[in-house]
């Protein structure tokens, strides 16, 4: 719900510009095909794409409501529930990292002569973990062994969610499909009916109760819309505040709501032989979030049985090119032009069984490729509907680095090799970024020794930070980060008492990573803030559409041709979002791209000192397992006392790498300390592979299996994962 909202905020806030009082944020009015980005930087899928996009548009006789209909109501109506959207996912930590990596080998690309699973299955990194260890063995009367089944569950609920028995092993994976919609309603003058179609259907009431241990219960009016669903809330001092009919309300749908198979699915893994069975009797299940990828001893299969709604063609009335009419990633109109008139067709789930590269993957990207074209709206399913199953999937840098290694490699894989995978930290994104930051630095230094060469970067040129700040230093760091250690991102830190490491290598991988990230978060200011501050969202408009989403935006400016850009000017010969909105200047983007490296440097240096030797990634980009209640502070791992890791355990890895450990960027925005500290990960790795003597698997839990802090096994598996 929070997207869908944060999307329509920004695209009507972003329009207005055309009508701001403001000459440069009427300048930039054409501005959001480059800062709503839908394609993934990184085109990543399962299966490959869908059919071509459809020739034929049959919405373009625009018969169709404006663009973002209701938008004279939204802004007031969607405020508050997004605003408390956010406060919620700040509270629970949650930023968009919660999902997985699960991925499978048959046995040509195995070394034990059988398939091979493998998974990290992504949760806030809580104590207790959120995931349970489990093995059932089942014998009888006089000793036979029978069915055993070993893996991980969800605390409370029945199965085993990731898991293996002799016959089969399985992963769940989030699919990142559009399951649920936010509907603008127009209600009637008595605020009890909506607007639908030609007349007016009652808004239903009912009391729900919250049973509060040792405290009042609290009773709740919950509203719904019969044919939509409940009614969002806005909060007074704590009270469901009474609906209004000059704002309206927003309700919204989603097909969790309606009864679902997964406990089916779950279980029915623990019974079947093989993955011919698992597909036939579980893999059409319908699910409200689930994919899953599965392994027996001979095959493989990737499957993903959501239930996704099909939905009236004019939910994706979209124009690609203008950036015009209705998406469901958007808000759509509650008046019963854009509602759910069934489910797309069983035809249509993805399935990748017996695949020929050997292997399938799946890491939350685009499983088909429907976004690719950066228009989520026009694509065909083989059997000709058309389908829509999200605007916005992962970045693709996470699938795409798991499918490098499984190509590469010269051998069938082994377990330990799993492993490594699995703790794969290359930055793809730094790949991306660094060639950019270090070209624009040699042109600066051109410009300082040929005047007139480059003369947007004349003031740069001849700073005085620039000047002291040893540019050469920079390119040969950057360049032996990609030469030497191939854009890792290491702690450079000991894992015993945080000395620093003597291993040239880890040292070099972990200073450049440091750097890196600092110069990314000022880079993403320096470029989008102006802009995003004209029009009144600041820098969390655009994060709370996704956290990913500015460097999306970011990659898009940078590797796009310039005279392609929506925001392209002529007299800068590129994008107005490099120029900065509030000086009197005209900035470019290299200027944009080297000034944040002198920010990082300043930045690092006024919080760690002038000994670059210590800066180092592990020192800040910790992570501590705590608690979810902050009062049983004690089941932190390691406690707020530990005199060693007083800022939690160093970690490896950063924004987008394999070994899941993105900070949250939100919280960063350079002008406070350096904080890339992070809640959410791999709360679970396992893998097990198929050989002729039986499945053999590896598992580590973030954690431990007790919540006793005073218990040997409280927190034991805590320093192997």
């Amino acid at each position: 719900m929070g997207q869908e909202l944060a999307a329509s905020q920004l695209a009507l806030a972003v329009r207005g510009a055309a009508n701001s009082e403001n000459p440069e944020l009427q300048r930039r009015a054409g501005m959001l095909p480059d800062l709503l980005r839908f394609a993934p930087p990184r085109p990543a899928t399962t299966l490959g794409e869908l059919s071509s996009p459809a020739t034929v548009r049959p919405w373009q006789a625009r018969d169709w409501s404006p663009s973002f209909p209701g938008s004279d109501r939204l802004t007031f109506s969607a405020a508050p529930a997004l605003d408390a959207w956010r406060s919620a996912a700040f509270a629970f930590g949650s930023h968009g990292s919660v999902g997985s990596n699960a991925w499978a080998v048959d046995p040509t690309r195995s070394a034990s002569g059988g398939s091979m699973l493998a998974v990290d299955a992504h949760f806030r990194l809580t104590s207790p973990a959120p995931l349970w260890l489990v093995h059932i063995q089942i014998s009888n009367d006089r000793g036979d062994e029978g069915p055993f089944v070993a893996g991980a569950a969800l605390p409370g609920v029945p199965g085993v969610a990731y898991g293996f028995h002799r016959d089969l092993a399985w992963s769940p994976a989030a699919s990142y499909f559009d399951v649920a919609d936010v509907y603008v309603e127009r209600l009637d003058p008595s605020a009890t009916a909506v607007e639908f179609r030609d007349g007016l259907v009652p808004i239903v009431s009912r009391k729900e109760t919250i049973v509060v241990a040792d405290a009042v219960d609290i009773v709740v009016d919950v509203r719904v819309v019969p044919h939509h669903g409940p009614v969002v809330p806005v909060l007074v001092n704590h009270q469901v505040a009474p609906l209004q009919p000059d704002v309206g309300a927003l309700s919204v749908r989603w097909s969790g709501l309606e009864p679902m198979r997964d406990l089916e699915a779950s279980l029915g893994m623990l019974a079947a032989k093989g993955v011919e069975q698992a597909l036939s009797q579980v893999g059409f299940s319908p699910s409200s979030v689930r994919s899953v990828v599965v392994a027996d001893q001979d095959e493989v299969l990737y499957v993903a049985p959501t239930l996704v709604p099909q939905r009236d063609d004019r939910a994706s009335a979209w124009d690609a090119a203008t950036y015009e009419g209705r998406l469901p990633c958007f808000a759509l109109p509650g008046d019963g032009s854009a509602e759910w008139v069934g489910k797309l067709a069983r035809t249509t789930i993805p399935v990748l069984q017996r695949p020929a590269s050997g292997y399938v993957v799946t890491a939350n990207a685009d499983p088909v490729g429907g976004t690719l074209d950066n228009d989520p709206s026009n694509d065909v399913a083989s059997d000709g509907a058309r389908t829509f199953f999200s605007c916005s999937f992962d970045a693709g840098f996470r699938q795409g680095r798991i499918e490098d290694r499984l190509k590469s490699a010269t051998e069938p894989l082994t377990l330990a090799e799993a492993a490594s995978i699995q703790g794969d930290v290359r930055s793809d994104l730094a790949s991306r970024l660094v060639p950019f930051l270090m070209d624009a630095v040699k042109r600066v230094q051109r410009e300082r020794d040929e005047p007139g060469t480059f003369p947007l970067l004349s003031d740069l040129a001849t700073s005085e930070r620039f000047v002291s700040s040893s540019p050469d230093g920079w390119i040969d760091l950057l360049g032996s980060w990609e030469a030497e250690a191939g854009f890792e991102m290491r702690t450079g830190v000991t894992s015993a008492d945080l000395s620093l490491t003597v291993d040239a290598r880890d040292a070099l991988a972990s200073r450049a990573a440091l750097l890196f990230h600092a110069w990314l978060v000022r880079l993403l200011h320096g470029v989008f803030a102006d802009e995003m501050e004209a029009v009144g969202l600041g820098m969390q408009g655009l994060y709370a559409v996704s956290e990913g989403l500015p460097v999306r935006s970011l990659l898009h400016l940078l590797e796009t041709p310039a005279e392609s850009l929506a925001s392209y000017d002529v007299q800068l010969r590129d994008s107005l979002l490099w120029e900065e909105m509030t000086t009197e200047k005209v900035e470019s983007r290299d200027e944009r791209l080297v000034t944040a490296w002198l920010d990082a440097m300043g930045w690092l240096g006024d919080h760690l000192g002038d000994d670059q030797d210590r800066w180092r990634w592990g020192l800040l980009h910790t992570v501590r397992l705590s608690p979810p209640d902050p009062t049983m502070g004690l089941l932190s791992i390691p406690p707020e006392s530990d005199l060693t890791f007083p800022n939690g355990f160093p970690r490896p890895g950063g924004l987008f790498t394999v070994d899941t450990s993105a900070f949250s960027m939100a919280r960063v925005d350079g002008s406070d300390a350096p904080r890339f500290d992070f809640s959410e990960g791999a709360a679970l790795r396992f893998a097990v592979r198929f050989a002729n003597q039986g499945p053999e698997a590896t598992v580590a839990l973030a954690g431990g299996q007790i919540a006793d802090p005073a218990r040997a096994h409280f927190r034991d598996g805590a320093e192997y994962w």
